[in-house]
């Protein structure tokens, strides 16, 4: 499981969306890089570093009252992949989190492996679901658990359950997305040199939440997160070179789109 909370200015987002905007509040670095052995198929060397978030951290979730110290006064709390352990301490972290303006993105990123009990699954994602404002699955995780028939499926039974804003990733397929009911599909722009898809999901996530963050509308989000993923499937491992990033950074920014302040659910 992981928690990721961001602090992106006031912690009231939902109603100033991104005061100070992400680019001035989650700030990046350069880290050294540096081999970690071979890439799978005798690539080149597989290095570590890139770009590091210091807005970002971690977070253990065996204590309470860390979970709580940790997501105080964040813009966003990102989770994914929740476990068959210490969910009891993330619900009433993120519950306290939302009622102090705090919105929560969740992937869930099922790995039924960590669970002896699929039904016990089930009724955690329903819980999880319970405080989310935005849901960005993977279509094919949840077809495997909920047998949902197609990603427009997906989009009617999270909107059921409540969720917001919620975007269905489909591969190389289209981008199913739904704001408050209102649908669209987007089409996944081709990518000719994909070297490893290992993280394109948690990258287009990155991409769209970096771009909501800055007060992008879905569909730009969306593009966003694209293009990111895109670029980090030309790489090994998910590690991508810092100056590979530089265009998606180079959007969400734009001054215009820094001081372009929009309600997340308006």
């Amino acid at each position: 499981m992981c928690v990721l909370p961001v602090r992106v200015g006031p912690r009231r987002w939902r109603q100033s969306c991104c005061h100070r905007g992400l680019p001035q509040c989650v700030q990046t670095r350069r880290a050294p890089l540096r081999p970690i052995g071979r890439s799978p198929g005798g690539g080149p060397p597989r290095t570590s570093g890139g770009v590091k978030l210091s807005g970002l951290r971690v977070v253990p979730i065996g204590r309470i009252s860390g979970l709580l110290t940790a997501t105080r006064d964040c813009g966003l709390i990102h989770v994914s992949s929740i476990g068959a352990t210490g969910r009891r301490h993330l619900l009433e972290a993120l519950r306290q989190a939302r009622r102090a303006g705090t919105v929560v993105s969740f992937d869930p990123n099922v790995r039924t492996r960590l669970w002896s009990d699929l039904t016990e699954l089930r009724t955690a994602m329903r819980a999880i679901l319970d405080v989310t404002d935005i849901a960005l699955p993977s279509f094919d995780d949840e077809a495997a658990l909920w047998g949902d028939a197609d990603p427009q499926s997906t989009l009617s039974r999270l909107e059921h359950a409540g969720v917001q804003e919620i975007v269905v990733k489909n591969g190389a397929g289209e981008v199913a997305c739904s704001w408050s009911g209102r649908r669209e599909i987007l089409p996944t722009p081709r990518i000719d040199r994909v070297i490893d898809t290992t993280g394109a999901g948690d990258s287009f996530n990155a991409g769209y939440l970096a771009g909501r963050l800055v007060g992008l509308p879905m569909t730009q989000a969306c593009h966003i997160g694209q293009q990111l993923a895109g670029i980090v499937i030309g790489h090994y491992g998910a590690l991508t070179p810092v100056d590979a990033l530089d265009h998606v950074r180079a959007v969400v920014q734009t001054p215009a789109n820094i001081s372009r302040a929009v309600h997340v659910h308006a």
